[in-house]
């Protein structure tokens, strides 16, 4: 698993911001964005995080977790919020997807 600290550089780097402007937006001190990026500081408080993952416009699920972990959460709840027969419809529909794909990549092979 991505470390925190890890999660956030990642975001901030992505968006072209430096840790002085992510600290204006957050609210949160250059000094503690920098100990978070480098791990130096562990177990940051919930309302820093908060802070934190608002000034990046992503969840505190992404800052956390890192983006993939969001995005598999978001799937999972997008996909158990329909009913039981259209979930089935969707694995169905995924799982020809992932054999047409491999069967691609075996013939290009």
């Amino acid at each position: 698993m991505r470390h925190i600290g890890d999660n956030i550089r990642r975001i901030r780097e992505a968006m072209k911001i430096s840790q002085q402007e992510l600290a204006e937006r957050s609210e949160v001190s250059k000094a503690q964005i920098s100990r978070l990026e480098t791990g130096s500081q562990n177990n940051p408080q919930i309302q820093t995080l908060v802070a934190i993952s608002t000034a990046l416009g992503i969840t505190l699920e992404e800052t956390v977790f890192g983006e993939e972990s969001a995005s598999n959460a978001y799937l999972s709840e997008a996909l158990t919020s329909l009913p039981k027969q259209d979930q089935m419809a969707i694995k169905k529909l995924i799982k020809m997807w992932v054999l047409t794909s491999q069967a691609e990549k075996m013939s290009c092979e």
